[in-house]
């Protein structure tokens, strides 16, 4: 059983020491396999540092206000276009950033669609690492579109989209319940999203190994605090792995919500949530559309 870790500072000082490492994947040739064993996000030492810096390297080339307005945009067509109802999760919160992130990595307007519907699978299996044929096929077919010469440059490329989908989905998703709970939040979608990050925040736990080998769990949303926003473990972790795209993720999920919250969109039946000991994920919010 995981020796489990309750407490900011007690959190901080495990992510800030190197000998407690990620839990490792096997190695892997095609597929999910092959991205999970390629990408920092289950590396330590210096392959993840190699790794992380390739993924820093995709992300100087994004612009977090143009992806901000470009997930506005997006998710303002789906508005528009809707016939008064939809479903914010399904429609909208994994969607939009993706096909936001695709465009913005060099994905062309014919393969746009596909690419974020395949994006939006991977994203959902690239933590477990179930073996999924269809996963599997989404994969190979982001790798030869978002292809950069090499195998771990290209698997950075995917791991920008991987590594954002089901976190910045919950943060949407998060928001909007929170926002149908405190009004007062919708006047910015900034103040929403911090709001969110404080009170309600997608990530649950983070898991290390300890230099002995045995499982330790940080839990993040049990952490103690008297829930000031400094009472609380960073979203984006800290230490010598803290999320690199950090700012390109909360520009996704204010763009969402600036939308959202522009249209007056209106909580219409309870809200479900997946069964997911990582995140605090929305399955299903349905809205009705003024």
């Amino acid at each position: 059983m995981d020796r489990v870790v309750t407490g900011r500072v007690d959190i901080e000082s495990v992510l800030a020491d190197p000998g407690f490492e990620v839990v490792r994947v096997p190695e892997g040739e095609t597929g999910l396999a092959w991205l999970r064993s390629s990408v920092c996000r289950f590396a330590n030492g210096e392959v993840h540092a190699r790794r992380r810096a390739l993924i820093e390297d995709e992300l100087r080339h994004l612009d977090p206000a143009a992806l901000r307005a470009d997930a506005c945009r997006r998710t303002e067509a789906i508005l528009g276009a809707g016939d008064g109802r939809l479903d914010v999760m399904g429609e909208i919160a994994r969607p939009v950033p993706m096909a936001t992130l695709c465009a913005a990595l060099g994905v062309g307007a014919d393969h746009l669609a596909g690419a974020a519907s395949d994006a939006a699978l991977v994203g959902r299996g690239y933590l477990t690492g179930n073996q999924d044929p269809e996963v599997d096929a989404a994969v190979d077919r982001l790798a030869a579109l978002l292809d950069r010469g090499g195998s771990e440059e290209s698997a950075a490329a995917l791991a920008v989209l991987a590594q954002a989908c089901e976190a910045t989905a919950a943060l949407i998703g998060n928001a909007l319940v929170l926002s149908a709970a405190r009004p007062d939040l919708r006047a910015g979608a900034g103040d929403l999203v911090d709001e969110t990050l404080r009170t309600a925040p997608p990530l649950r736990v983070m898991r290390r190994v300890a230099p002995g080998g045995d499982g330790v769990l940080l839990d993040l949303e049990g952490a103690s605090g008297d829930g000031g926003r400094n009472d609380r473990p960073s979203q984006f972790g800290s230490g010598i792995r803290p999320c690199p795209g950090q700012a390109e993720a909360l520009a996704l999920a204010e763009g969402v919500i600036d939308a959202l919250v522009s249209h007056g969109v209106v909580l219409d039946g309870d809200v479900t949530y997946a069964d997911s000991p990582a995140f605090r994920l929305p399955e299903r919010i349905v809205v009705s559309i003024p």
